[in-house]
């Protein structure tokens, strides 16, 4: 529970202080003067919900983590502290209406965490499903899609995400494979962590619907056809024939490392000469934007990880999972390096193998 909370709190200094784009100056008397006059502004309703259910899980959390008699003035501290560090970031305007909107989502988590229903199943230890290896997989492929964390309510942005999808649709088959992979395989995740087959269809729509829901609310997102399809089929033999799926998880990765192959190297275009090849671990990530760089690990982490998951099989056959995911990946790799697409690294394939490492030392906390 300690560890939700403090990244809970990790979380909301985030969403508090992106981009980071910090200004190495002194606020002026007329920007504190603005700042305190603010206490009489009325924000929009989109600022009103998000400065509220940003604060909503520390006031939940909190109750069952720090003392009932600190948890309101840290939390006092903390969104003051943070309206206050947003003097030094461009494009960020400090509000006191701020720290009051949020004060009121902690007093809404307050209020659930009084619920009896709720205090049951926080001391039951009803959130040790996170801790399992299926659940924390697709924890990062939510994380994937969530990035850079920061929700809107803007109904403009709202609607602009969908462009994509009804305006200008583009349909790319390697990437609904993937999509149909990445949700066959997300099924038979939930099919591990939630044992109660009448809850696993529930379990496996919440999901789909909060990576939807994503795709609609988190800045710079859209929802593009190719998942829309893959997941439509997905969804489709996951209901039709999800006993078989579960039993066949080997197949189920099998079609993921297929989906990594194909969406990596296609259109299969070679040139005479191969490019670069970085050898170096991670000297891509310095490439480019650090925001797709940030999504597309959190993506791998999923991909690499799923796929050893699924193809280790009952009998825990760690060493040919590993094996087989590092090779996919780094046939990608050398592959990018002849074909010009991508940046072509070591990293991967020491990422799958430091994923296998990881899932085969690990053991369930309960």
């Amino acid at each position: 529970m300690r560890l939700l909370f403090v990244l809970c709190v990790a979380a909301i200094v985030y969403g508090s202080l992106y981009p980071f784009a910090f200004v190495p100056h002194w606020p002026s008397g007329g920007a504190v003067r603005q700042f305190l006059a603010t206490w009489n502004d009325l924000p929009s309703r989109g600022d009103i919900l998000g400065n509220i259910l940003l604060f909503v899980p520390y006031g939940l959390l909190g109750r069952f983590t720090v003392p009932a008699r600190r948890i309101v003035w840290t939390g006092a501290l903390l969104a003051a502290a943070l309206q206050i560090a947003q003097f030094w970031i461009e494009d960020r305007v400090p509000q006191i209406q701020d720290v009051v909107w949020n004060m009121a989502g902690l007093a809404a988590g307050l209020g659930l965490a009084s619920l009896t229903v709720v205090q049951r199943g926080m001391r039951s230890g009803a959130l040790t499903w996170w801790q399992s290896p299926p659940a924390l997989l697709i924890g990062f492929w939510l994380a994937s899609i969530a990035a850079p964390f920061v929700p809107t309510i803007d109904l403009a942005q709202v609607i602009a995400s969908l462009k994509p999808l009804l305006k200008a649709p583009v349909l790319d088959a390697p990437k609904v494979f993937q999509a149909l992979a990445v949700w066959l395989a997300i099924g038979c995740l939930v099919q591990e962590f939630v044992a109660d087959r009448s809850r696993q269809r529930l379990a496996y729509l919440a999901v789909l619907g909060l990576a939807f829901l994503l795709r609609l609310v988190i800045v710079g997102n859209s929802v593009a056809l190719n998942e829309v399809i893959g997941m439509a089929i997905a969804v489709m033999l996951w209901f039709w024939r999800g006993e078989r799926t579960a039993a066949r998880r080997g197949m189920a990765g099998v079609l993921l490392l297929a989906s990594i192959f194909w969406a990596g190297l296609h259109p299969f275009v070679f040139r005479e000469t191969p490019g670069y090849f970085l050898w170096l671990p991670f000297e891509g990530l310095l490439i480019g934007s650090m925001l797709l760089n940030l999504k597309a690990v959190l993506a791998k982490i999923f991909l690499y990880g799923t796929s050893i998951w699924l193809l280790k099989g009952k009998g825990n056959r760690y060493p040919v999972a590993i094996a087989a995911t590092m090779a996919v990946t780094l046939a990608v790799e050398v592959g990018q390096a002849w074909s010009g697409r991508g940046v072509a690294e070591v990293t991967d394939p020491l990422m799958a193998l430091a994923l296998g490492i990881v899932l085969a030392k690990w053991k369930k906390v309960r």
